[in-house]
């Protein structure tokens, strides 16, 4: 019989095994290495221990989609896409994969206003990375359930 200390400590270390065996993942589509970083530390504060990936080509996306992934569309994205518009490569990602989860990345109202409309979780700009509204938006998000 454990008690005391060691007890929370086996207690504690159980809920870390279950919880790694639960991560949840994120691919982060058409946005430059520096905003990745920052999107990955954003991610990573409101969910601990979830996976981040770059997914930064189509082929990419198809196996992120694939996996389950969540995916943090750039409004404007970097060259490798079949789109260089996120709202459009969104209208697209949508008809061919009911169901997918995504959010647009983008501080204006109209692209994310339009990104909903058309299936996306409400996103946020990055000028909002430290909100607690966006931590808020990626765990509800994060909890939707994968469409088959």
């Amino acid at each position: 019989v454990q008690h005391g200390r060691d007890a929370r400590a086996v207690e504690c270390r159980r809920r870390k095994d279950f919880m790694s065996s639960q991560l949840i993942q994120f691919a982060l589509v058409g946005h430059c290495v520096p905003d990745s970083s920052y999107l990955t530390i954003t991610i990573q504060k409101a969910i601990p221990g979830a996976k981040v990936m770059r997914a930064t080509d189509d082929a990419n996306v198809e196996r992120a989609i694939s996996e389950g992934a969540l995916l943090l569309v750039n409004r404007q994205m970097e060259p490798g896409y079949a789109d260089s518009n996120g709202n459009q490569y969104i209208r697209r990602l949508v008809k061919k994969h009911p169901g997918v989860r995504l959010m647009l990345i983008s501080n204006y109202a109209q692209c994310q206003a339009q990104a909903v409309s058309d299936g996306a979780f409400a996103g946020f700009g990055k000028d909002h990375l430290n909100k607690p509204e966006t931590a808020q938006k990626i765990r509800e998000a994060a909890r939707a359930p994968v469409a088959p």
